[in-house]
């Protein structure tokens, strides 16, 4: 492990996406959201976050993608 920093926040499409109470993502689908893994049509979904960063270290520059935990640890809150 050495030294990185995260230089910007990359703007490419929204910084959230919505989960089931699975816990995994949905597909929007008019006014409800449809989850593959429960199989159901559900209404109450939850924003999680899903940010791309551009971080730099001492061999060079690479965009990460910071899942929720990742996100709100950084940032000292919830996505909600």
């Amino acid at each position: 492990g050495g030294t990185f920093v995260v230089l910007e926040i990359v703007e490419d499409g929204p910084w959230w996406y919505s989960v089931c109470v699975c816990g995994r993502g949905v597909q929007a689908e008019s006014e409800v959201y449809f989850c593959q893994f429960c199989n159901i049509h559900v209404t109450n979904v939850t924003p999680r976050f899903r940010m791309k960063v551009l971080v730099e270290d001492s061999t060079g520059m690479s965009i990460f993608v910071l899942f929720d935990h990742e996100a709100s640890y950084l940032l000292k809150k919830t996505c909600a």
